[in-house]
């Protein structure tokens, strides 16, 4: 309950102004520097990006979020009101999670934090907190005094409100008094990640996650995972194996085991007609400099959607036979396997031909609408037989009458007719690509075309929205959406109406040096 009063009273308007605490103080300069996860974000309701979300979203419904907001901190403070937490805190508060050691120290140092711009208000809130939990005692150590209740600290120490383990709150005492030591603030790996914004912002998160896998290897080692149940995924192994499989899993995801594992930073903001969710990571030598996507080119110009992406399938092949899948949740190869052999018609080995992918699709009623999709195969000669043997499987059987179709050598391709469909599928291989189109008149240009960047279509259109050098990887026109969602009658007026306000959705970003830079964009009218 407390935590909760905590953040709750945490996201108010500010009580003073100034730099990323408020007072210029840096809040980072606070943590340390090895912390594996660092968080920053706005407590004033009334700034500029606090005030354009409002009202990006007060497009989207009738009610005010802001009073709603008002309203339930009102109602559950007990007593302190929403002018009283407003006059407690200046306007940006923080969060950090430090690293520890797994055999000595099972609570790691772990804090949130605020700078407080009235002393009277904010101890009404030290108050509050010890009315809920009363068996807090007042501690100090090494000088510093604050309210404790079992591994939970919190109080005001030096024009800060701390809430966190007593590790956390002394860490952020201690270097707010002066400590020798480096502080995040100074870490190279951070600054760079400073590009995407963070005073500015919502909300900024900072993740290193080569010590966050590190820490989670340190647990498996120890034993502390055995106690996390994995009844049923591990038949045929231990717990530990499983939770190790897993681990490796998702480094292979973050591309761990390939690249220099840099820590990446993530922000949310909203402004100029946009809300905005960037990432940033690092590069090396190693990755592709961002480009239009191979595939692009095949992108209708009037398209609503569009998504493109080279070495989409990359590694796809070797994840089907990942450890997490043949060893820990005991599916062998063999399995595996069949299971697409028998369902699809089709061998595992086949799909390692895939690599660039784009889809896209375009009509604004029914009977307009049509869809593709390519799909990179420089190397298609195991797809062949692939394809044939799909087009003979019984899940496709059972979808419709299939119908070779003649088409130029070397390519192969089928119709397929379906009842719950008004238009048949067209499934085809060319020379480099495998195209299926439904409603799509472009099929057999499809099948022959070369790829190549697009300079016209959604995705060019998109791309200045992520900067300078900025490359769209997918793009949805809302409007166009909501066109053909109308036609179909399948939605009332009023959830229409709700849908209108947003324009567009696209999937970015740019390279900065050796950064890269992603966004995820909602843009309304």
């Amino acid at each position: 309950m407390a935590i909760c009063l905590v953040v709750l009273a945490l996201f108010v308007p500010a009580g003073c102004g100034g730099g990323a605490g408020g007072s210029g103080r840096d809040l980072a300069e606070l943590v340390p520097a090895d912390a594996l996860a660092y968080a920053e974000f706005t407590i004033d309701t009334d700034s500029e990006p606090a005030d354009r979300l409002f009202e990006i979203i007060g497009r989207f419904s009738d009610e005010d979020l802001r009073a709603e907001l008002e309203s339930a901190i009102d109602e559950n403070t007990d007593g302190l009101s929403f002018d009283d937490l407003d006059a407690a805190f200046c306007d940006r508060a923080a969060a950090y999670a430090g690293d520890f050691a797994i055999a000595d120290q099972l609570i790691p140092s772990a804090a949130v934090f605020a700078e407080v711009a009235d002393q009277g208000k904010a101890e009404e809130l030290i108050e509050l907190i010890g009315s809920k939990l009363p068996e807090a005692q007042e501690t100090e150590v090494d000088g510093i005094t604050y309210m404790s209740a079992g591994p939970l600290a919190y109080g005001i120490v030096d024009d800060l409100f701390i809430l966190g383990t007593t590790a956390g709150l002394t860490e952020v005492a201690q270097n707010a008094d002066g400590a020798e030591g480096e502080r995040l603030a100074d870490r190279a790996e951070f600054t760079q990640t400073e590009r995407i914004g963070r005073e500015d912002t919502l909300a900024y998160g900072y993740f290193d996650f080569a010590a966050l896998f590190d820490l989670a290897e340190r647990a498996i080692d120890s034993g502390l995972a055995d106690g996390l149940s994995g009844e049923g995924l591990s038949p045929g192994g231990s717990t530990r194996q499983l939770w190790s499989d897993l681990l490796d899993y998702y480094k292979q995801g973050f591309g761990l085991s390939e690249i220099d594992a840099r820590p990446a930073a993530f922000a949310i903001d909203a402004r100029d007609d946009r809300i905005s969710f960037v990432a940033l990571t690092g590069s090396n030598e190693d990755r592709p400099e961002l480009s239009s996507p191979t595939l692009s080119a095949s992108v209708p110009e009037d398209a609503w959607l569009a998504v493109s992406a080279d070495d989409y399938f990359k590694g796809f092949e070797e994840e089907l036979r990942s450890p997490i899948l043949t060893q820990s949740l005991s599916f062998s190869k063999e399995r595996i396997e069949r299971v697409y052999r028998k369902g699809l018609g089709i061998d595992l080995a086949a799909l390692g031909a895939l690599e660039d992918l784009m889809i896209a699709a375009r009509g604004t009623t029914v009977d307009e609408l049509s869809v593709r999709a390519v799909l990179g195969a420089p190397k298609p000669q195991g797809l062949r037989a692939a394809l044939n043997g799909f087009a003979k499987s019984a899940i496709l059987q059972r979808l419709g009458d299939v119908t070779p179709l003649d088409l130029p050598d070397p390519a192969i391709g089928y119709s397929i007719e379906s009842a719950a469909l008004p238009k048949p599928l067209l499934v085809g291989l060319g020379k480099t690509r495998l195209v299926i189109t439904y409603g799509d008149d472009g099929f057999e240009d499809l099948l022959s075309a070369d790829g190549g960047p697009t300079t016209t279509g959604p995705l060019a259109d998109a791309g200045p929205l992520f900067g300078e050098g900025g490359v769209a990887s997918g793009a949805i026109d809302l409007d166009a959406v909501v066109a053909l969602v109308a036609d179909a009658g399948d939605a009332t007026d009023e959830d229409l109406a709700k849908a209108e306000p947003v324009d567009l959705i696209a999937v970015g970003g740019r390279d900065e040096g050796d950064v890269r830079i992603s966004q995820f964009i909602f843009t309304v009218d």
